[in-house]
Parts: structure tokens; sequence; C-alpha cells
């Protein structure tokens, strides 16, 4: 069921753990066993299809709650 359903708790800031949108995004992928190229690759497409593809770069920190 993880592959198909995720949490975000209250405090969502207690569960980023990298430091960039990018990878942040990325993580999940990379521990489900998916390449780091495909990981990338499907992670900038989840980005885009949430409007956070202008935000790739950026440290996890800086987003608002909203993002």
């Amino acid at each position: 069921m993880a592959y198909r359903v995720g949490t975000v708790f209250d405090d969502y800031t207690a569960q980023l753990t990298q430091p960039t949108v990018l990878s942040e995004v990325m993580s999940p992928l990379l521990n489900c066993g998916v390449s780091r190229e495909e990981s990338e690759d499907r992670a900038r497409e989840l980005l885009d299809t949430v409007n956070l593809t202008e935000q790739v770069d950026k440290r996890t920190w800086e987003l608002s709650g909203g993002q």
C-alpha cells in the first residue's frame, strides 16, 4: 500500500529529510529501488504535476507551508 498512499502529518517540517525539493521527491523513489536517472525523471514529472517545476533547486525549508 505504501506505493499508492502517502501521509503528511501536521508538522510537515519534521518529515523533510533532504536539502532540496528535487532530492526530497526523489528520495522515496530511490528507497523503492528505482534507478537514480528514472527517479529524477519521475520526480520532475511529479513536481510539474503540482506546479512546482520552478522550485526543484530550492531548499526545502525555503518553501511556504502551502507549497
